[in-house]
Formats: C-alpha cells, structure tokens, sequence
C-alpha cells in the first residue's frame, strides 16, 4: 500500500539471510543487491556488466530493471536517489519508472525519467522520447535526486528538486501501474525510494 519507502538499511544478519536481495522487488534483468556505500550507508546496486550477460527471448539483451508495488497504482509522486558508476561512458544511465506494468519487453511501459553521466536527461513514454535537456552542476560520486510525479494524463520530472519538465501526455496514456528502478549494465547507485500518493 501507499505510502511506500525503502531506505534499504536493513541489519546486517537480515541481508546476510536474504543474499542482499531487498524486499519486495522484482528483477526483470540485470542483478539489484544491497551493498555497503564504503560507509554505514546501504544503497541499491545493479552488480551485472556486460561480461555476463544473459540474451532476451528476441536474442537481444534486455537492459537492467526492478520493480516493486502494485499494477492498480495510478496518481503517485516516485522519488529516488542515485549515484552513476564513475568509471564508465557516457552512455551510462540510471533511470526510475512510473506506471510501469511491462514484464518482459525490451521497451519499458510506462513513463521513464533517466540521467545520463555527463548531465544530459531524457524521459521517455510508451511512445519513445518525448522531452530531453541536460542538468547543470552533474558532478561525479555525488548522489541525483530524479522524481516522477504522474497525476491522470500529466506527467512531471524533477530534477534535484527542480522542475525539469512537465507533459500532458495525448497519445496512448499509462493510466496505472508499478513503480520501477532501471540501469544500464554498470554498478549504479540507487537510495531512498519514497512512493506518495497524490490527488
């Protein structure tokens, strides 16, 4: 139920049993584990690179995503922190997903909010791309806060608590779904996950 958090600063003992799986998540490709930040800090990591991956039933590989929560989810506020492995390219990504209710395709539903190394953002729908724009300040090792608010056929993106875009989405809306967490296949950060309800 809403409102949903996770913080993942589960005991150690608790992660030990569980093989650093979180709760109540659903991988649909890559590996997302709890791990230790260097500190006493736990976070949320994707642990696959392309050296082991796996093919999609298309023969192409399907990139990293969890899920979490409920298909009849619909007008909520999806927030999380994430930090982008530092050592890799350009094409690295991190991403979080509202009203997502695809389990297995290589084109995510829903509406995807995702940041790229150098700054560069991009959300997408169902339909592909449809705003981009590049964030001032990007800076390595330090933690983004992205947030996705979707409320009926509207959907906003935030940026470090800025309001980076807002669309009302005309053409084949996603009216309900689960919300989600995306990588590309690097070591990618991802912490406090809040879901709130909105009206």
């Amino acid at each position: 139920s809403l409102p949903y958090t996770d913080d993942f600063e589960y005991k150690s003992a608790y992660l030990k049993r569980r093989g650093r799986t979180p709760r109540y998540t659903c991988d649909v490709n890559g590996a997302f584990e709890v791990v230790s930040q260097g500190n006493s800090n736990h976070v949320l990591c994707q642990q696959i690179n392309k050296d082991h991956l796996g093919t999609g039933s298309d023969g192409a590989p399907v990139k990293p995503l969890t899920s979490f929560g409920d298909d009849r989810w619909k007008d909520y506020i999806l927030s999380a922190d994430v930090m982008l492995d530092s050592s890799e390219n350009e094409k690295n990504y991190a991403a979080i997903i509202a009203r997502y209710n695809a389990s297995h395709s290589a084109v995510e539903n829903g509406y995807q909010l995702r940041i790229y190394r150098g700054g560069s953002w991009a959300l997408y729908s169902n339909q592909g791309k449809i705003a981009k724009g590049t964030v001032s300040g990007m800076r390595e090792g330090r933690l983004v806060n992205l947030k996705l608010k979707v409320l009926g056929n509207k959907v906003s993106a935030y940026i470090n608590n800025e309001l980076a875009v807002r669309k009302t989405i005309k053409e084949s809306p996603v009216n309900s779904g689960r919300a989600a967490l995306a990588s590309a296949y690097y070591k990618n950060y991802f912490d406090n996950v809040k879901v709130i309800p909105v009206q």
